[in-house]
């Protein structure tokens, strides 16, 4: 099992952050906004929802396995993985106030490599958390 665990500090206060990380469809969205032929397909609501992401050619299917309002954490697992090189994906997003203000965000993500190398499927996954991570602070600050 591989794990990829990345933290940074945002200018805003986990309240405020969770409203966009919290937001299952939300989040993608805004993740995925400035992507040619990008859009999102949900189905259901709450835990046990699915959303089917899709960029260009390629289709990820990502599923709400856990969401605590109070504790600002949420869990998602890939049932397909689609474009991803691994297998048995599953990730919690944690945000924690920071001293002095803002907040913290911890995302890791643990999953099996299929066909490729650790270090390569690492980086797949680290590249979306990293980009994910520089938009939240362009928008709440760092």
């Amino acid at each position: 099992m591989v794990t990829v665990h990345e933290q940074a500090r945002l200018g805003a206060g986990a309240e405020e952050v969770w409203k966009l990380v919290g937001d299952f469809i939300g989040f993608i969205q805004a993740l995925i906004a400035n992507m040619d032929d990008a859009h999102v397909v949900v189905e259901g609501e709450g835990v046990g929802m699915v959303r089917k992401v899709t960029v260009g050619e390629d289709v990820a299917i990502e599923r709400l396995e856990a969401y605590d309002q109070e504790d600002w954490r949420t869990s998602y697992s890939m049932p397909v993985t689609g474009p991803f090189p691994m297998t048995d994906y599953f990730s919690t997003i944690q945000l924690t106030p920071a001293t002095g203000g803002g907040c913290e965000i911890d995302w890791t993500g643990t999953f099996e490599p299929d066909g490729v190398s650790d270090d390569v499927a690492a980086e797949a996954v680290r590249n979306v958390y990293t980009q994910a991570i520089a938009m939240l602070q362009g928008r709440f600050g760092a």
